[in-house]
């Protein structure tokens, strides 16, 4: 396999595991008993940063954790990065996102914040994310973010709980400003795997309706499955003129998206814990040229089950971590797919031609579904949009 064949477009980075909440869904189980004893250091951290750029000189960088603002280096290492051509962005519960720390994360040339909110009722938000006045802290920084003109996505963990809000969670989103709508299903990794996961039938549902508040919001906010690829078939079935289409990608765990642990080791994704190398001892770019796994991940042709026939595994392919969760193999068929999938056939995808993994098309599909607050991908719904009035 040549080595430009696959190009780290995303790299999420869990910072640490040290949280002041400590989340009943968190896939790293972070929480306010962890300490910093094992998370790389910051000349650690720049120096895996600069090796991420000698194989991609312009990736995203979802900086992480646990809470990474608990990182007194946080901004430096922002800076570090955004200096040298890469786009940075913070993914935060948002509780300690005070005026002072949003200038300062401008200031080191970061470009959004990823905010979760998992219910609008406050008792049901807090008790999930253990912790009194969560959901008030957030929504506060929220609005400092507007205020400060820093673009923000709103997240949400999707689950039986919390499945009749997801309406209430996109509209109110909507309203204070987000430019993007994350609506992420569970992977049963870390304290997550105490929780019940939605039926196939209720994926199908709640898939269905993100479509229907994508095609609401267009070119006012993006609205987004993450950890269910399958949405994008529902795109394909319920809204075939949808712009979202021209970027449809595979889950791009360890082909164009891998995450880095607070301790340095290199996994596909953030919901996958077998790790692929470890940056203490080898080079990213060892890592994500030759490591099995993710030349595992990168052929189409050993997915299995149903994700194997399905005519539409070069767009969705199924969630490879939730694969590996429930059936113990990272290449097995996704079990939330049970419902809506469709055997390959020829001329498959209503003609629209698929982007081939590795390819350019493929390559900035995964990277416009993965940025944050994208102007361009905005104004393209927009003009999308009033084609469509």
């Amino acid at each position: 396999m040549a080595h430009d064949d696959h190009v780290p477009h995303v790299v999420a980075w869990n910072l640490t595991r040290r949280c002041n909440l400590e989340c009943a869904h968190c896939y790293i189980s972070a929480g306010p008993h962890e300490s910093a004893e094992g998370d790389l250091r910051t000349d650690e951290c720049l120096r895996i940063t600069a090796e991420i750029l000698a194989v991609n000189p312009a990736p995203l960088f979802i900086l992480s954790g646990g809470e990474p603002l608990l990182r007194d280096d946080l901004e430096t290492i922002a800076s570090f990065a955004t200096s040298r051509g890469a786009t940075v962005v913070v993914g935060t519960n948002g509780t300690l996102l005070t005026d002072a720390r949003i200038a300062s994360l401008k200031a080191a040339g970061v470009t959004g914040v990823a905010v979760s909110v998992d219910s609008l009722d406050a008792h049901r938000h807090d008790a999930f994310r253990h912790g009194i006045g969560a959901l008030e802290a957030t929504s506060a920084a929220i609005g400092r973010l507007r205020e400060q003109r820093l673009d923000f996505i709103v997240q949400t963990m999707v689950t039986r709980r919390t499945r009749s809000e997801l309406g209430q969670l996109v509209t109110w989103a909507a309203e204070r400003g987000a430019v993007a709508f994350n609506a992420y299903f569970l992977v049963a990794t870390g304290r997550g795997a105490r929780l019940s996961d939605l039926t196939p039938a209720e994926y199908e549902s709640a898939l269905g309706e993100l479509v229907e508040h994508q095609r609401h919001h267009l070119g006012r906010m993006m609205v987004r499955a993450k950890c269910a690829p399958h949405f994008m078939r529902l795109v394909h079935q319920l809204d075939p003129t949808s712009p979202v289409l021209a970027y449809s990608t595979r889950c791009p765990c360890g082909t164009q998206y891998c995450r880095i642990t607070p301790d340095g080791h290199v996994t596909p994704c953030p919901y996958i814990p077998t790790a692929a190398g470890d940056l203490r001892a080898q080079s990213f770019a060892e890592i994500w040229r030759e490591a099995r796994l993710f030349r595992d991940l990168r052929g189409e042709a050993s997915l299995g089950g149903r994700c194997g026939r399905c005519e539409y595994r070069a767009v969705c392919g199924g969630c490879r971590a939730r694969a590996l969760a429930l059936e113990g193999n990272v290449m097995a068929e996704d079990p939330s797919r049970r419902t809506g999938w469709r055997r390959r056939s020829r001329g498959y995808f209503a003609g629209r031609p698929t982007p081939k993994r590795g390819s350019r098309a493929s390559r900035r599909s995964c990277a416009m579904s993965w940025r944050v607050g994208w102007r361009s991908m905005r104004r393209r719904e927009a003009s999308t949009r009033s084609r469509l009035t």
